[in-house]
Formats: C-alpha cells, sequence, structure tokens
C-alpha cells in the first residue's frame, strides 16, 4: 500500500506496497535531510520516519525484513488496522524447523551510537494465550558486537511476557569488550497481567548509550509506563536493532517443563523514527495523544 506521510499523518492510496524503508540523507553536520527515499515504489516522505509496515500488500520484503529462525506469515485472520498482520508460531515439539525462534530483523536502519530513536508496534495475544513460566521475548533490540569475542550477549532491550506478565528488560556495559553474563548493570520493568483477545500498542523511545546519557521510555496502549534516565547499551561502533516475532526458551524440547508446546501471536503496525520524531509519527492506530503516566516498578 502506498503511504503518503507528513508530520505524522497518513493516507493510504491504493493496495500497492506498504513496506517502507526510508533512507535518510545525512547533512555535513550528522542531521537528516528533509526528503527521504522510500523504496520500491519510490513515494517521497519526509523525515523523521525511517521505516514503516503495515503488510497491506499481502506480502513482507525480504529486502527490509530479515528472517531468524522460521519466517512469521502474513495473514488475514487478525489485524490492528486494515486486512492483515504477521503471523509468528512455534511448535516446540516441531520435527523441522526452528523450535524457538520465528522473528523478523529490520535490515536497516541502522542505529548509531548516541542517538535517539522511536519505535511503535501492536501486539495481539489470542485468547489461548495462557501463561507459562518459560521465557518468551516479543520483541528486541539486538546489538552489533564489534568483535567475535562478545558472544551470545542478550538484549540490550527487550519486551517479554513470561509468566503471564509484560515486562521490559534493560543491559548495559561500557567497556569495550562485553562479556555474556558480566554486563555492568540490569533492570527489569514489571508492567502487570497482560490482556488476552485485544491488541496491545507499544511505543518505545531510547538513547542509545552505555552511560548516564541514555534514555528509555514506553508507552503501553498511550500510557507511559517506563521513563528512566541511565545506560541501556553496550560500547559498540554501531548501534541495536529492532527484531520482532517469538523468541521461546524452547531450544531443549523437554526440559524445562513448561505449560505449553505451542505459541501463536500477532504484529502489527510497525514503524521507526528518527529522534527528530515524536510519540504520534510511531503510534499504532494513528497516534493518539498519550495519557498521564502509570506507577511502573523497577528491579536491578
Amino acid at each position: 500500500m502506498i503511504r503518503r506521510i507528513s508530520g505524522g499523518s497518513e493516507e493510504k492510496r491504493g493496495a500497492l506496497e506498504s513496506s517502507r524503508w526510508v533512507r535518510a540523507g545525512i547533512a555535513a553536520a550528522g542531521t537528516l535531510a528533509t526528503l527521504m527515499f522510500a523504496s520500491l515504489v519510490g513515494a517521497q516522505v519526509k523525515a523523521p520516519l525511517l521505516f514503516a509496515a503495515d503488510f497491506e500488500n499481502g506480502v513482507y520484503d525480504s529486502t527490509l525484513l530479515k528472517v531468524s529462525g522460521n519466517a512469521p506469515t502474513v495473514t488475514k485472520e487478525i489485524s490492528r488496522r486494515g486486512t492483515y498482520a504477521v503471523k509468528s508460531e512455534l511448535n516446540r515439539l516441531a520435527s523441522s524447523g526452528s523450535s524457538y525462534r520465528t522473528e523478523f530483523s529490520l535490515s536497516e536502519p541502522a542505529t548509531k551510537p548516541g542517538g535517539e530513536y522511536w519505535y511503535g508496534f501492536s501486539v495481539y495475544l489470542p485468547d489461548d494465550y495462557v501463561a507459562d513460566n518459560i521465557y518468551e521475548i516479543l520483541a528486541q533490540w539486538h546489538s552489533s558486537p564489534d568483535s567475535s569475542a562478545e558472544c551470545c550477549l542478550n538484549p540490550p532491550v527487550a519486551l517479554h511476557s513470561g509468566n503471564g506478565q509484560w515486562t521490559v528488560s534493560t543491559i548495559w556495559d561500557s567497556r569495550p569488550i562485553t562479556e555474556a553474563a558480566t554486563y555492568e548493570g540490569n533492570r527489569s520493568y514489571k508492567l502487570g497481567a497482560y490482556k488476552r483477545g485485544a491488541w496491545t500498542d507499544w511505543v518505545f523511545h531510547m538513547k542509545w548509550s552505555p552511560k548516564s546519557d541514555g534514555l528509555i521510555q514506553v508507552w503501553q496502549n498511550g500510557k507511559k509506563v517506563v521513563d528512566s534516565a541511565g545506560p541501556i547499551a553496550f560500547n559498540d561502533a554501531r548501534g541495536p536493532y529492532f527484531k520482532f516475532g517469538l523468541y521461546k526458551g524452547w531450544r531443549n524440547p523437554t526440559s524445562p517443563v513448561g505449560v505449553v508446546s505451542t505459541r501463536k501471536l500477532y504484529h502489527d503496525e510497525i514503524r521507526v523514527a528518527s529522534g527528530a520524531g515524536r510519540y504520534a509519527d510511531v503510534a499504532p492506530g494513528g497516534g493518539k495523544r498519550p495519557v498521564a503516566p502509570l506507577a511502573v516498578s523497577a528491579k536491578q
């Protein structure tokens, strides 16, 4: 679907390509150019939007979305807005494919250390999405290690749904080389029980820094639930990249023992904006005005 975007508003025109990667022209001073190029249909849009996908053409663009594990599918079964959404489905006992990962990752935009970015997306958990004790990640921002010595690191920021609860986790390390399980710090924000049979809208605003000038702000269904200054990244030459889908602790088909052996969920309305953006540029459902913050607990 062609999407014309200007100042956070959008107009849908026809059933053509909807996945949008917008390449920002960077001026000598490092600022974004006003006009950016959207691939495939040649539509021009304005900063600060960098990426948008609502999948309304019924497929995904493999040049923009890379598959990790099993490929999520574009479906008409349900949608946040329009006709299509992305379905992520896993079977712990599957005889082929991955039993623990079905994700898309954005090949672009490549974030910059110290840069600010806005992310918006919506998640639908079906009625049968019962609480399970084995961890599961529905969105994550994965690091881009500088060295092969930095293996198997946890994501600096992730959205979890384990034990029937929404949780946002952050990890940071300012050292040049980060080794797994030796991070300088971590924190988790408990956001309460998830709701089944409904879409949950998310907006994340981050400044990717392993130092005190970092920032994470999170809105859940329009309510600010996290607002924390401080480190949220690793000391890498490139910033984290966004992944969405389902990553589940099912590498072993039998251990640990869990409640379910299959999982299915949906994502829609994926958007990314530069630091010049705002809540309305990325918020699912047209960017309603955010409301007063909720109390949030943090565990460090």
